[in-house]
This record gives C-alpha cells, structure tokens and sequence, in this order.
C-alpha cells in the first residue's frame, strides 16, 4: 500500500510539473506576441506623430505662403489702381481685343517665301485661290472691312484652304484711323469682328494700312504701336513690294520686283495686291520656277518673326 501511495504521488507531481511547464509556455508566447505587437503599436504610434508634426509644419507653411501670396495681392491692387487712374482713357477700349504671344519667334528659314496680301477681297480672289490651291501654296491675307455675302464667302474660303485670314483695316481711312489710338482701335475692331464671325478664328496677327511708318500717322505711329504690342498683336510689315499697285505694273515687271530682292534679304515676306489680273499671271510664273529651285510658300502665324520698318524720329511728307 505504501508503494502505491509512492507512485501515485510521483504521478501526480509529475503531472503537475507537466501541466505548470506547459502553462509557463503558453504565459511566454502571449507575453512574447503581446510584446511584439507593442512594439508594432508604438511603431504605428510613432509614425502617426511623425505625419502629424510633418503636416502641421506644411500647414503652417501653406499659411505663411497664403499670407505672403495675399499680401503681394494687396500691393499689386494698389498698384493697379493707381496706374489704372493714370492709364491713358483708350486702353480701357475693347478689353476683348488681347491676345498671347508666343515666347519665341520661329527660326528664320531662308527657303520659305510669305506671300502676302493687302486689301482684298476683290473679285479676282477664288482665282488667286484657285492658283493657290493648284500650286499647293499658302498666303497671308490682310483684308479690309468688305463684308457683303460674296466677299464674306471670298474670306471663308481663304481660311477654310489653310490660308491665314488677318486684319488690314476696316475702313481703310488713313487720315481718320491714325488722327488717335482711339480711332486706330475703332478700326481695328470692326475689322477684327468681321475675321472672327467670318472665319471662327481670333486673329493675333495684322498690317497696318499703308505700313507700320507713314505720312499719315507720323504723330501717332507709336503710341498706336505701342498699344497694340501691349495687347499682345504682332504686327507684320514687308521686305520685298512687288509694286503692282504703280501706274506702269504688269505681270512682269511684278515678277522681276520678287525675283530680283530675293537674294538680298533673308526673312522673304512679300507685298502683293490681289486687285490685278497682271499681279495674278506673275505669281502662276513665280511660283512654278522658284519652286523648282526649292522654295516653298507659307502663311504668316504669330510664330513667325516678323518685319517692321525701322521707326524714325521723324517722318516727312514726299
């Protein structure tokens, strides 16, 4: 009897020893995970403050710039506003009538002849088109205020066949247009209206009537050019005329005028006028043979550097 109590007292501290050991474990592995998984929290935890201090300094940053922002506003208005009251009345005209420049000027190809076109359109305009569209050429048209159906017909066609459509002027009278920048920017208003309900198009090139310098605006040839950069128009005058507005033209003594000013100039933009049937059998001629030698034609954009006249101190009157 005393043996079996041995044994069964041996059994049951064994047993005991057994079940503490496994307990112990299962104690070390939950405290072990829970441990872990502190750590693991206090990472997140950590990570979460690191976040927040970083957008409070970005919010705090933000608002700085905000008032900084607001305050250069305030400054700029005031600016503004007295220029404003000192701004001369005609630049408060048409505040519709601006447009962007690009900010470079393609490189000048020598190889490249604008055609260009003052005053139409006329009758004879589908058969320059027509001769265009044959030579696969492309021109500039610098039209005038004629805005009866055929004519608005004529000034949609040059725009649908990839021609450049710009203003001239509308009523083409020296003497009135250029008597002040408000009457010059009247002009050009109607005019630039027509381009726009003809064509779907909002010019940002143009010519001024009779060229950028003349007799007739030597008192107001710059404060106009001026106000037209300023609204961000480029203005585009010629390097070579073909004359074939003079008493004495004909087709070829248009075409010798073109011929023989090619090689002195580098920019190649052309004065013509599409009035004449002379001017129209010399360009048919003109543009076969400088062809074959390479040329090409293309239009006028505001990305093509343009020719002005050198603007003199003075002008007088021939």
């Amino acid at each position: 009897m005393i043996g079996t109590d041995n044994n069964s007292g041996s059994a049951k501290f064994l047993l005991a020893t057994v079940v503490f050991t496994i307990a112990a474990l299962i104690v070390c592995f939950y405290v072990s995970r829970l441990s872990a998984e502190n750590k693991r929290l206090t990472q997140i935890n950590r990570t979460l403050l690191m976040a927040v201090e970083k957008e409070r300094k970005e919010n705090a940053e933000y608002a700085e710039e905000v008032r900084t922002l607001e305050l250069r506003l305030k400054t700029e208005r005031k600016v503004i506003e007295i220029t404003d009251k000192q701004a001369p009345a005609y630049q408060k005209l048409f505040p519709e009538l601006y447009v962007i420049q690009p900010e470079h000027f393609k490189k000048t190809d020598p190889k490249i002849i604008y055609l260009t076109f003052d005053d139409g359109p006329f009758a004879l305009t589908n058969q320059y088109l027509d001769m265009l569209k044959k030579h696969d050429a492309k021109a500039t048209f610098f039209i005038v205020g004629r805005d009866d159906a055929a004519n608005k017909a004529r000034i949609k066609r040059m725009a649908d066949e990839g021609h450049t459509v710009a203003p001239h002027s509308y009523t083409h009278e020296y003497k009135k247009i250029y008597a002040t920048v408000a009457e010059y920017l009247h002009d050009f208003k109607r005019i630039n209206d027509l381009v726009v309900s003809v064509t779907g198009q909002k010019p940002d090139i143009f010519r001024f009537p009779a060229g950028s310098v003349n007799v007739y605006n030597k008192k107001t040839y710059r404060l106009i050019i001026d106000e037209m950069q300023r609204r961000g128009y480029t203005y585009y005058d010629w390097s070579i005329t073909a004359a074939d507005t003079a008493k004495n033209a004909t087709a070829k003594t248009t075409e010798n005028n073109i011929i023989n000013k090619l090689d002195s100039t580098r920019h190649k933009i052309v004065l013509l006028h599409e009035g004449k049937q002379d001017t129209l059998a010399a360009l048919e001629n003109l543009i076969v043979k400088l062809k074959r030698k390479g040329y090409k034609f293309e239009r006028l954009t505001s990305e093509v550097e343009p020719v002005q006249l050198k603007l003199p101190d003075k002008i007088t009157k021939d």
